[in-house]
């Protein structure tokens, strides 16, 4: 036994066995990595509902539309149809008054990231939300008229 290596769970392996044992770990890591990377990707893309779509929601008072980027950000322009609750202020919050549970809530930011965070956050609270993983320049292009920029 002096050529075996003991490893985990009392395994031994030979030295040659190595490279194939290595490889084979590496296989199973990345088909895991791959199944994982599937099932996120189709649960966050699930229920997306088009710009053209939100807009038209929002417009007939169906739904709200809600930006989570920060006071400066909301400050340079925004949405007149947006209600503003800044990311790190609404992940904090346990309940959100003035929001109806009935009706969805499209979260917007600047590039989609911040967005996901709200609508994953707002979704925990019972809330039907969806983020906007896209552009302010694309929501913008979809529709969605500027308020005029504070001073």
């Amino acid at each position: 036994m002096a050529n075996t290596v003991r490893v985990a769970f009392g395994f031994e392996i030979k030295p040659q066995e190595y490279p194939m044992r290595l490889l084979s770990i590496a296989v199973v890591l990345l088909i895991t990595c791959c199944v994982c990377q599937a099932q996120e990707t189709t649960a966050s893309t699930a229920g997306s509902t088009s710009l053209a779509d939100a807009y038209k929601q929002v417009s007939e008072g169906g739904a709200v539309l809600l930006d989570v980027r920060s006071l400066k950000e909301w400050n340079k322009g925004h949405f007149k149809a947006a209600k503003h609750i800044p990311i790190k202020d609404l992940t904090g919050m346990n309940s959100i008054e003035g929001f109806s549970k009935e009706k969805t809530i499209y979260v917007h930011c600047a590039k989609g990231g911040r967005a996901t965070q709200g609508a994953a956050h707002l979704n925990s609270l019972g809330f039907k939300a969806e983020a906007l993983k896209t552009s302010y320049s694309s929501i913008r292009d979809a529709g969605f008229k500027e308020a005029p920029a504070a001073e």
